[in-house]
């Protein structure tokens, strides 16, 4: 058990166990004077909470600076979520100046360790080609060990690759397998994705029925595509009454979370409604 006497006089027992606690709790004044005092002393894991408490400005002034700091300091003694996280931070140039390739660095080290977080990111680096050359079959084989331990972007990402034929034979059959793993962990873009299967008969029996159950998941997650694309349902009439307030509601949903094909949707059906159908639209999506 490490203790630090934290006030003048006062022998103060602050364990890893109290800091994590005063910090799971909002108590952060009290587990930033233990988490400090361990993080001095050393403790890996007192020095990922400090880092996190510098990074969401948690009783302290934000400091992205302070936060590599500790994440750094972590992240040498084989904390792998640190290793992840200082990944992110050079990728976005938080606290450091940004760099895809020290971000590649940090996340090859995580993901040669098992860090679930840190593979799915290798793979998205050298799916787009971030701080390394773009290789697909690279970016399939990080994706593959993050998918199999579970996931969800990862899952839907391999699913996209096994869809594309990407760095490996296209393979319907297996896109569908893993967009279903992320969907049965509620993940909207792989409902979204495997909802598009159902309703084009790809790798699985066309399914219209499904395919609405799933882009209804998705879009009440917020996914603008499945928005969209529930949206064209309902103005078309497809496995569903046709329905331009609802419609309307989706696309204007669709819009609002950055989709510009909703929004010329939007107009189409707008030319069907009324000003007070419109209204009910809106409000219908809660945008009024």
């Amino acid at each position: 058990m490490i203790c630090a006497c934290l006030t003048a006089g006062v022998a103060y027992c602050g364990t890893l166990e109290n800091g994590v606690s005063a910090y799971q709790e909002g108590d952060y004044k009290t587990a930033l004077k233990i988490l400090q005092e361990l993080s001095i002393q050393g403790n890996p894991s007192a020095q990922h909470y400090l880092g996190n408490m510098y990074h969401e400005g948690y009783g302290v002034a934000q400091n992205y600076r302070e936060a590599v700091k500790w994440y750094t300091k972590s992240a040498s003694q084989g904390n792998t979520h640190c290793m992840w996280l200082l990944g992110d931070m050079y990728n976005n140039g938080r606290g450091v100046k940004q760099s895809f390739i020290d971000g590649l660095m940090w996340f090859r080290r995580g993901a040669d360790l098992g860090d679930v977080a840190s593979q799915s990111s290798l793979g998205f680096m050298f799916y787009k080609g971030l701080g390394v050359e773009k290789d697909y079959a690279e970016a399939l084989k990080w994706y593959q060990r993050a998918g199999e331990q579970g996931d969800a972007i990862a899952q839907t990402a391999l699913g996209y690759l096994y869809f594309r034929g990407w760095g490996v034979n296209q393979d319907y059959r297996k896109a569908v397998f893993w967009y279903q793993r992320a969907a049965d962990q509620g993940n909207p873009r792989g409902q979204w994705r495997l909802a598009t299967m159902y309703y084009n008969g790809l790798g699985v029996k066309k399914d219209i029925a499904e395919s609405i159950k799933l882009f209804t998941r998705a879009s009440e997650k917020g996914d603008p595509e499945a928005q969209g694309a529930l949206g064209e349902m309902y103005a078309n009439g497809i496995g569903v009454t046709q329905d331009y307030v609802q419609a309307y509601a989706l696309f204007s949903l669709a819009a609002a979370n950055g989709s510009r094909l909703a929004e010329k949707q939007k107009e189409s059906v707008a030319a069907h409604l009324t000003s007070t159908q419109l209204s009910q639209a809106l409000k219908k999506a809660g945008l009024q």
